[in-house]
């Protein structure tokens, strides 16, 4: 009798086992499926937030103090482009010797970004300051005391004369001829008005003709029938927005940082606390003679049958500055421009200082615009 009880609890067990454990087991399989199934998508969120904070150390270094750091300082920076110029005390006769020049002349012109660390407290950093910038170009002068006689002596430039002209831009910004002052402040002419319509006009007749093309394709491809071809476009249209949304399901479930929340305490751009004079601009007697006859300093100059001619833009002392975005607590003269005594002589017979110039059959002409101390800040 005790070897049947023992079989039958044994055989109760078993069937206890077969009869609550089986489902049990299922029951345990596939909860730890939907766990894992649960890992595995949780997983980018889980790697993300791990990765969310980075240490104190590992962002930008501020310094306590930076002055001039990223800047530029230009002084006394002279030039004499093809020109006959009497540059200090006296002397330059010039008989049948052209001055020539087969591009442009530039001096002393600056290009900086403003991507200097903010410091806790910083002065003139990404700062351009230019003193007493002189450029002659393409003329006859006298700079400082007396002299200078050209007979038949044409001076030429086949470009543009730029001097200590300015540009600061963004931390992002990179410098392009179209982003200079002159070019933004010019407004097109009518005849570039029209050629930039009559170009409009061209690239919209060539986008319909290559529309055109890729239907024509289109027809030969399905044998002829617009109506499958409108239904394959259709079709693709409709995969195309499938894929983006897919696309943007997927990034979405990638990168979940950026819906996350806050991140660390420390986790931000660095601020100053004061800044003086950080991304301006600080000129001071400019000067530019340009296709001209001049006596800048006490006297002299004479021309005859000498013509002066420059072939393009006559530009000086522009400054043109894209903000930055505020950084500091206290500011004070941040992306400013001060610019004292800019002079520009172009295309012209004159005296600036004392007296002199004589001018007998001597043209001067600029093929351009002329630009002095022009300012853009945006």
């Amino acid at each position: 009798m005790q070897i049947k009880k023992a079989g039958a609890v044994a055989f109760g067990a078993l069937a206890t086992v077969a009869v609550i454990g089986a489902p049990a087991a299922a029951s345990a399989h596939t909860t730890e499926a939907k766990a894992q199934s649960m890992r595995e998508v949780a997983s980018p969120f889980l790697g993300a937030a791990r990765d969310m904070w980075q240490a104190p150390w590992d962002g930008p270094q501020q310094s306590l103090v930076s002055a001039g750091t990223g800047s530029v300082a230009n002084a006394a920076a002279w030039q004499i482009c093809a020109s006959n110029v009497m540059a200090g005390v006296g002397g330059v006769i010039n008989s049948s010797s052209p001055t020539t020049v087969l591009d442009g002349c530039t001096n002393a012109n600056i290009w900086l970004k403003q991507d200097t660390v903010p410091p806790v407290i910083g002065a003139l950093n990404d700062t351009a300051i230019a003193a007493a910038s002189w450029q002659f170009c393409g003329s006859n002068g006298v700079a400082g005391v007396g002299g200078t006689v050209a007979l038949q002596t044409p001076a030429t430039v086949l470009g543009g004369c730029d001097n200590s002209n300015i540009v600061i831009s963004g931390p992002d910004g990179n410098y392009t001829e179209a982003g200079t002052v002159a070019t933004a402040r010019t407004k097109p002419t009518a005849q570039q008005k029209a050629a930039f319509k009559a170009a409009k006009q061209q690239a919209k007749q060539q986008r319909v003709a290559a529309k055109r093309q890729q239907l024509a394709a289109k027809l030969a491809g399905v044998g002829g029938d617009q109506t499958d071809v409108v239904r394959a476009a259709f079709s693709a249209r409709k995969d195309a927005l499938l894929n983006k949304k897919m696309h943007v399901v997927r990034t979405a479930a990638a990168s979940p940082k950026a819906g996350m929340g806050w991140g660390a305490p420390w986790d931000v751009e660095p601020q100053s606390l004061a800044t003086v004079g950080d991304g301006s601009a600080v000129q001071a007697a400019s000067w530019q003679v340009c296709a001209s006859n001049v006596v800048a300093g006490v006297g002299g100059t004479v021309v005859s049958s000498s013509p002066d001619a420059v072939f393009g833009d006559c530009r000086n002392a522009t400054v043109k500055i894209t903000q930055d975005d505020p950084t500091s607590v206290i500011s004070v003269l941040d992306n400013t421009s001060i610019n004292v005594a800019p002079w520009q002589i172009c295309g012209s017979n004159s005296v600036a200082g004392v007296g002199g110039t004589v001018a007998l059959q001597s043209s001067t002409t600029v093929f351009g615009a002329c630009h002095n101390a022009d300012t853009i800040i945006d």
